[in-house]
C-alpha cells in the first residue's frame, strides 16, 4: 500500500483498528460485533496529517 503512496500509522495504547481512506473518510471495527463496522466521517478523528494541504 505504502508503494502506492498510502500512509500507514500504529499507535500502541490499546485503540480501536481503523483504516482511513481518505481526509473525510474512516472506517473501524466495532468490538464484541463480528462483521460488523462504524463509518467515521469527523474530521478531528480521521484527519491524516494538520499540515497536510486539503485535496483539490
Amino acid at each position: 500500500m505504502t508503494a502506492l503512496g498510502a500512509q500507514v500509522r500504529t499507535l500502541g495504547d490499546g485503540l480501536m483498528r481503523m483504516l482511513i481512506f481518505d481526509d473525510h473518510t474512516g472506517l473501524m471495527a466495532v468490538p464484541d460485533r463480528s462483521g460488523a463496522a462504524l463509518v467515521v466521517r469527523e474530521p478531528s478523528v480521521v484527519l491524516l496529517s494538520p499540515t497536510r494541504p486539503p485535496d483539490p
